[in-house]
This record gives structure tokens, C-alpha cells and sequence, in this order.
């Protein structure tokens, strides 16, 4: 059974696309969050945005949880990736 630890290092690939999406939408996330706490929107805009924080979070998860419980191969890279795709 694979630790905690196992899982976080499984999340390292920096070949893989799906990985710097994850970095980009955890860097998004903290944008969008500084908008709303900011104050510079009103009702609705604030209403979508935080529409919009929530799918970039699901979004983000996602892309996490695939790439944890995606088998590593020996060289380090995921089994179903095509390395001349990247």
C-alpha cells in the first residue's frame, strides 16, 4: 500500500502537461482569491467568480488525483503518456 509520501512524489512529472496545468490553475487560484477578497467586485461579479474558483479547484483536484494514482514506469514518466507528445 502506497504512503502518503509515495503519492506526493507520484505528483512530480515534470514531462507531463497535466502537471504544469495543475501548477497553473493552483497559481490561478490564488489570483482569483485575491479578487475576492479584495473588494474590487460587486454582487455579481463576485457571484461568478466564485463560480468560477470553484471549477478551477474541481479542475485542479482532478488533475492531482490522476496523476497520484497513475502508475509510475521505471523511467520515472506515466505508463499512458506518449513522451514525443510533450
Amino acid at each position: 500500500m502506497p504512503t502518503a509520501l509515495t503519492k506526493l512524489k507520484q505528483l512530480y512529472r515534470p514531462k507531463d502537461r497535466r502537471f504544469w496545468l495543475m501548477i497553473a490553475l493552483n497559481a490561478l487560484s490564488t489570483v482569483f482569491m485575491f479578487f475576492l477578497q479584495s473588494g474590487f467586485l460587486s454582487g455579481i461579479g463576485r457571484a461568478v467568480l466564485s463560480v468560477v474558483v470553484l471549477v478551477n479547484a474541481g479542475l485542479g483536484m482532478w488533475l492531482m488525483w490522476q496523476l497520484a494514482n497513475e502508475p509510475l514506469t521505471k523511467t520515472g514518466s506515466a505508463e499512458g503518456v506518449n513522451q514525443k507528445q510533450l
